[in-house]
């Protein structure tokens, strides 16, 4: 049996399910929010990028290069769960701008926001990969100290550029997924400048211009990466945001026929080259029902799936470490000689653990900042206006 059969994607996500379910009977999901459907999808998202990067360590042990899975549907499972990650972000922050006219932007808020959801865990991801490097080099320095701190400031800066290796570690096996964290802040600084475009909210000048700088910058350096397959994806997420505000629409997307739709759609983006236009077209179709509230028959509501959504983002940075680790403690070479069936009973073991110890981070890192961002944006606002802090309003 091949390696990237998909019986070995489907005991995963059984494991990951099991896992959840029973992380949830003894810390029960966050309550669904306006877009419940997506909390789901966040979860499932997560986990098939994990199922992704299991079946490219099996080329990697065999071949030392760190590349996409040999696989079609696999690549999709990395790929695709992406460009769908992108148009949550799209849609989400959309839809913020859209309903600005009514519930004007907060944008002191939601800078502070993304900051303390993106940074703390992001920040410890690079401590533990640091620690890895290290231990893994025998703890000896293979390198200067300046090309030491350089690397890892570059790896702090969110890896612009491309992934250093860190103490000639090779990093981006433990932190790969994070090459889709600049794509998300270029979307996050362009905002304010597409909030004026839209003629939706006046925004203070200062904010527009930093806006179209950082913007500029940012596209010069999609077009140096030839990344512009990806920012399809947002617009994906975009043409949600806007469909959605007709009633009509939401009433046709919630219908069980779209529920098939969906299906047929993700199944149909699988058979083309993952991050095409075709297949990007075809998972904007699914992403547009399940924006408007299907559930695709209560599979994306089910507490299971809503606690991996919940723990997603950890999931999504944190599975890498646990796959390296798990690996390498097999001895020298051990990996590369496994069967795939032995190969992914490793991997199957490491679905369990990645959920208990994203579910110890969300609860430890995740939630007390996200807690957090009312205080902080009160304490920014009063350092800056000379105002006093009021966090009870600082959310609005």
């Amino acid at each position: 049996m091949s390696a990237t059969h998909p019986v070995f994607a489907i005991g995963a996500l059984t494991i990951s399910l099991l896992a959840a379910w029973l992380v949830a009977q003894f810390s029960p999901p966050p309550a669904p929010k306006r877009y419940d459907s997506l909390d789901g999808l966040r979860g499932l998202l997560a986990m098939l990028v994990m199922i992704a990067h299991a079946s490219a360590w099996r080329l990697y042990a065999m071949t030392g290069e760190w590349t996409v899975p040999p696989s079609r549907l696999y690549a999709h499972f990395a790929q695709s769960s992406v460009a769908l990650f992108f148009m949550i972000t799209a849609f989400l922050f959309g839809s913020k701008l859209l309903e600005s006219r009514e519930r004007p932007v907060d944008w002191l808020r939601l800078y502070v926001s993304r900051a303390l959801r993106i940074m703390p865990l992001y920040f410890a991801l690079v401590a533990a990969l640091t620690a890895v490097a290290i231990v893994s080099s025998g703890l000896a320095l293979h390198e200067s100290v300046p090309r030491f701190g350089l690397d890892v400031a570059h790896w702090l800066a969110f890896t612009f550029g491309d992934m250093p290796a860190i103490n000639q570690f090779p990093a981006q096996i433990v932190g790969g997924a994070t090459w889709s964290l600049p794509y998300e802040w270029w979307f996050y600084l362009a905002l304010p400048l597409t909030a004026l475009l839209l003629g939706r909210q006046r925004q203070p000048a200062w904010l527009v211009v930093a806006s179209a700088v950082a913007t500029a910058i940012a596209c010069a350096w999609i077009t140096s990466r030839g990344g512009w397959s990806n920012v399809l994806a947002f617009l994906g997420g975009w043409l949600a945001a806007i469909l959605i505000r007709e009633r009509r629409a939401r009433v046709i997307g919630r219908h069980p026929a779209s529920a098939i739709l969906a299906v047929a759609a993700l199944f149909a983006a699988t058979l083309t080259a993952p991050g095409g236009l075709r297949s990007t077209m075809l998972l904007t179709v699914a992403f547009v029902v399940i924006a408007s509230g299907n559930t695709l028959f209560g599979l994306l509501i089910n507490a299971p799936l809503r606690t991996l959504g919940a723990m997603s983002y950890s999931v999504y940075l944190l599975h890498g470490l646990v796959l390296y680790l798990a690996f390498s403690a097999l001895g020298n070479g051990v990996a590369g000689r496994l069967t795939p069936v032995q190969h992914w009973l490793v991997a199957w073991g490491c679905v369990p653990v990645v959920v208990g110890l994203c579910h110890l981070t969300f609860r430890l890192i995740e939630a007390p900042a996200m807690a957090a961002v009312n205080a902080a944006t009160g304490r920014v606002r009063a350092m800056t206006t000379g105002a006093p802090a009021n966090t009870a309003t600082a959310g609005r």
